[in-house]
Protein backbone atom coordinates (compact mmCIF):
# COMPACT_ATOMS: atom_id res chain seq x y z
CA UNK A 1 0.00 0.00 0.00
CA UNK A 2 1.43 3.50 -0.93
CA UNK A 3 1.55 5.33 2.24
CA UNK A 4 -0.94 8.71 1.88
CA UNK A 5 -1.11 9.48 5.88
CA UNK A 6 -0.89 8.00 9.43
CA UNK A 7 -1.71 4.52 9.95
CA UNK A 8 -3.19 3.70 13.06
CA UNK A 9 -2.66 -0.21 13.86
CA UNK A 10 -5.44 -2.03 14.89
CA UNK A 11 -6.02 -4.43 17.90
CA UNK A 12 -3.80 -8.12 17.08
CA UNK A 13 -0.06 -8.08 16.59
CA UNK A 14 1.45 -7.23 13.45
CA UNK A 15 4.40 -6.48 11.57
CA UNK A 16 4.90 -3.73 9.31
CA UNK A 17 7.09 -3.53 6.70
CA UNK A 18 8.20 -0.30 5.05
CA UNK A 19 10.79 1.31 2.70
CA UNK A 20 10.89 4.68 0.29
CA UNK A 21 11.01 5.09 -3.39
CA UNK A 22 12.16 8.26 -5.76
CA UNK A 23 10.70 8.95 -8.79
CA UNK A 24 13.81 7.56 -10.03
CA UNK A 25 12.80 4.22 -8.94
CA UNK A 26 15.54 4.40 -6.67
CA UNK A 27 14.86 2.42 -3.60
CA UNK A 28 16.21 2.12 -0.42
CA UNK A 29 16.55 -0.66 1.91
CA UNK A 30 13.34 -1.80 4.09
CA UNK A 31 12.29 -0.77 7.48
CA UNK A 32 10.54 -3.31 9.80
CA UNK A 33 8.63 -2.29 12.99
CA UNK A 34 6.40 -4.63 15.18
CA UNK A 35 3.31 -3.96 17.05
CA UNK A 36 1.11 -6.04 19.78
CA UNK A 37 -2.10 -4.16 20.80
CA UNK A 38 -4.88 -4.97 23.13
CA UNK A 39 -6.98 -2.15 23.88
CA UNK A 40 -9.60 -4.78 25.67
CA UNK A 41 -10.40 -5.31 29.29
CA UNK A 42 -10.45 -9.57 29.78
CA UNK A 43 -13.78 -11.11 30.99
CA UNK A 44 -14.01 -14.18 33.50
CA UNK A 45 -16.25 -16.53 34.36
CA UNK A 46 -16.61 -19.09 36.77
CA UNK A 47 -18.53 -22.23 36.84
CA UNK A 48 -19.16 -24.07 40.25
CA UNK A 49 -20.03 -27.99 40.41
CA UNK A 50 -22.54 -28.72 42.53
CA UNK A 51 -24.39 -25.01 41.90
CA UNK A 52 -26.14 -23.62 44.46
CA UNK A 53 -27.52 -20.29 45.29
CA UNK A 54 -24.70 -17.95 46.96
CA UNK A 55 -25.38 -17.88 50.76
CA UNK A 56 -26.60 -21.75 50.84
CA UNK A 57 -24.44 -23.94 52.66
CA UNK A 58 -22.43 -27.50 51.23
CA UNK A 59 -21.96 -30.61 52.87
CA UNK A 60 -19.84 -31.65 50.37
CA UNK A 61 -16.90 -29.26 49.11
CA UNK A 62 -17.80 -27.81 45.53
CA UNK A 63 -15.56 -27.57 42.68
CA UNK A 64 -14.85 -24.08 41.17
CA UNK A 65 -13.94 -23.83 37.74
CA UNK A 66 -12.57 -19.82 36.42
CA UNK A 67 -12.18 -18.96 32.69
CA UNK A 68 -11.43 -16.36 30.70
CA UNK A 69 -11.95 -16.50 26.58
CA UNK A 70 -9.46 -13.74 26.39
CA UNK A 71 -6.04 -14.26 24.80
CA UNK A 72 -2.67 -14.15 26.36
CA UNK A 73 -4.52 -13.60 29.21
CA UNK A 74 -4.28 -15.65 33.11
CA UNK A 75 -6.08 -15.60 36.23
CA UNK A 76 -5.59 -14.90 39.74
CA UNK A 77 -7.14 -15.74 42.62
CA UNK A 78 -7.31 -15.87 46.70
CA UNK A 79 -9.14 -17.28 49.43
CA UNK A 80 -9.96 -14.49 51.68
CA UNK A 81 -6.88 -12.49 52.90
CA UNK A 82 -4.56 -14.64 51.61
CA UNK A 83 -1.89 -13.58 49.17
CA UNK A 84 -3.26 -14.00 45.52
CA UNK A 85 -2.22 -17.08 43.54
CA UNK A 86 -2.24 -17.87 39.61
CA UNK A 87 -5.08 -19.94 38.43
CA UNK A 88 -4.23 -23.18 36.98
CA UNK A 89 -5.96 -25.99 38.33
CA UNK A 90 -10.09 -26.45 39.45
CA UNK A 91 -10.28 -25.63 42.83
CA UNK A 92 -11.94 -26.87 45.47
CA UNK A 93 -13.92 -24.35 48.13
CA UNK A 94 -12.32 -25.11 51.81
CA UNK A 95 -14.25 -25.65 55.47
CA UNK A 96 -16.21 -22.74 56.65
CA UNK A 97 -17.59 -19.72 55.38
CA UNK A 98 -14.82 -18.54 52.51
CA UNK A 99 -14.97 -15.20 50.51
CA UNK A 100 -13.28 -16.16 47.05
CA UNK A 101 -11.60 -13.30 44.88
CA UNK A 102 -10.34 -13.04 41.26
CA UNK A 103 -9.97 -11.53 38.71
CA UNK A 104 -8.18 -11.92 34.75
CA UNK A 105 -5.23 -9.73 33.57
CA UNK A 106 -3.80 -10.01 29.95
CA UNK A 107 -0.42 -9.60 29.06
CA UNK A 108 -0.72 -5.84 28.29
CA UNK A 109 -1.55 -5.28 31.77
CA UNK A 110 -5.78 -4.67 30.84
CA UNK A 111 -7.10 -5.76 34.21
CA UNK A 112 -10.65 -6.81 34.86
CA UNK A 113 -12.34 -5.14 37.98
CA UNK A 114 -12.34 -8.02 40.94
CA UNK A 115 -14.81 -10.18 41.55
CA UNK A 116 -16.12 -12.22 44.36
CA UNK A 117 -17.98 -15.60 45.52
CA UNK A 118 -18.89 -16.28 48.86
CA UNK A 119 -18.55 -20.12 49.78
CA UNK A 120 -20.02 -21.79 52.70
CA UNK A 121 -18.77 -25.21 53.32
CA UNK A 122 -19.82 -27.57 56.59
CA UNK A 123 -18.86 -30.97 55.96
CA UNK A 124 -18.80 -31.85 59.81
CA UNK A 125 -21.90 -33.34 61.68
CA UNK A 126 -23.03 -31.36 64.27
CA UNK A 127 -21.99 -32.03 67.82
CA UNK A 128 -24.24 -32.31 70.54
CA UNK A 129 -23.79 -31.81 74.38
CA UNK A 130 -25.66 -33.23 76.80
CA UNK A 131 -26.00 -31.62 80.26
CA UNK A 132 -28.08 -34.03 82.86
CA UNK A 133 -29.13 -33.02 86.27
CA UNK A 134 -28.27 -34.81 88.66
CA UNK A 135 -25.70 -36.02 86.48
CA UNK A 136 -25.95 -39.58 87.90
CA UNK A 137 -29.06 -41.50 89.60
CA UNK A 138 -29.05 -40.19 93.16
CA UNK A 139 -30.85 -42.90 94.61
CA UNK A 140 -30.21 -46.86 94.71
CA UNK A 141 -30.10 -49.94 91.99
CA UNK A 142 -29.29 -46.74 89.19
CA UNK A 143 -32.75 -45.03 90.02
CA UNK A 144 -33.17 -41.25 90.15
CA UNK A 145 -35.10 -40.28 93.19
CA UNK A 146 -35.03 -36.30 91.98
CA UNK A 147 -36.68 -35.72 88.83
CA UNK A 148 -33.76 -35.48 86.16
CA UNK A 149 -33.93 -32.33 84.01
CA UNK A 150 -31.97 -32.95 80.49
CA UNK A 151 -30.62 -30.29 78.59
CA UNK A 152 -29.28 -30.29 75.01
CA UNK A 153 -26.88 -27.32 72.87
CA UNK A 154 -25.22 -27.84 69.79
CA UNK A 155 -23.00 -25.41 67.28
CA UNK A 156 -25.46 -22.45 66.46
CA UNK A 157 -27.99 -22.87 63.42
CA UNK A 158 -28.65 -26.27 64.39
CA UNK A 159 -31.49 -27.77 65.10
CA UNK A 160 -31.81 -30.21 68.08
CA UNK A 161 -34.43 -33.31 67.99
CA UNK A 162 -35.37 -35.30 70.60
CA UNK A 163 -37.89 -39.01 70.82
CA UNK A 164 -39.33 -39.86 74.15
CA UNK A 165 -39.85 -43.59 74.62
CA UNK A 166 -40.05 -44.53 70.49
CA UNK A 167 -42.43 -41.39 70.22
CA UNK A 168 -41.75 -39.01 67.14
CA UNK A 169 -38.71 -36.42 66.74
CA UNK A 170 -39.69 -33.82 68.12
CA UNK A 171 -37.94 -30.31 67.90
CA UNK A 172 -35.83 -29.03 71.49
CA UNK A 173 -36.11 -26.02 72.30
CA UNK A 174 -36.64 -26.42 75.96
CA UNK A 175 -34.98 -28.57 78.70
CA UNK A 176 -36.75 -32.28 79.25
CA UNK A 177 -37.97 -33.08 82.60
CA UNK A 178 -37.82 -37.11 82.80
CA UNK A 179 -41.03 -38.06 84.76
CA UNK A 180 -41.35 -41.32 87.33
CA UNK A 181 -40.72 -44.51 85.63
CA UNK A 182 -38.65 -46.02 83.24
CA UNK A 183 -38.12 -43.91 79.77
CA UNK A 184 -35.65 -44.02 76.22
CA UNK A 185 -34.51 -41.03 75.36
CA UNK A 186 -32.75 -40.45 71.50
CA UNK A 187 -31.53 -37.49 70.52
CA UNK A 188 -29.91 -35.95 67.70
CA UNK A 189 -29.30 -32.77 65.52
CA UNK A 190 -29.07 -31.32 61.78
CA UNK A 191 -27.27 -28.45 60.63
CA UNK A 192 -27.78 -25.62 57.90
CA UNK A 193 -25.82 -27.80 55.16
CA UNK A 194 -28.24 -31.18 56.26
CA UNK A 195 -25.62 -32.91 58.09
CA UNK A 196 -27.03 -35.16 60.22
CA UNK A 197 -25.22 -36.09 63.89
CA UNK A 198 -25.26 -39.43 64.95
CA UNK A 199 -27.85 -40.36 67.01
CA UNK A 200 -27.80 -41.06 71.31
CA UNK A 201 -29.64 -42.96 73.54
CA UNK A 202 -30.14 -42.49 77.36
CA UNK A 203 -32.21 -44.59 79.18
CA UNK A 204 -33.76 -43.72 82.71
Amino acid sequence: LEYSGPVYVPEGIYNVTYWSMDTRDNVEGKHYLNFKVDLSTPRSSVDIDPEKEEGEWYSTPPTVYLYTTHLYSDIFYTWGNSDFALYTVPLTAPEGVNNLVWYAIDQAGNREVMRNREFMVDTLAPEIEVSISPEEPDGEGGWYTTQPRISLSTEDGADLYYSLDGGTMMLYDLPIDILPGEHDLRVTANDLAGNNAPEQRFQF
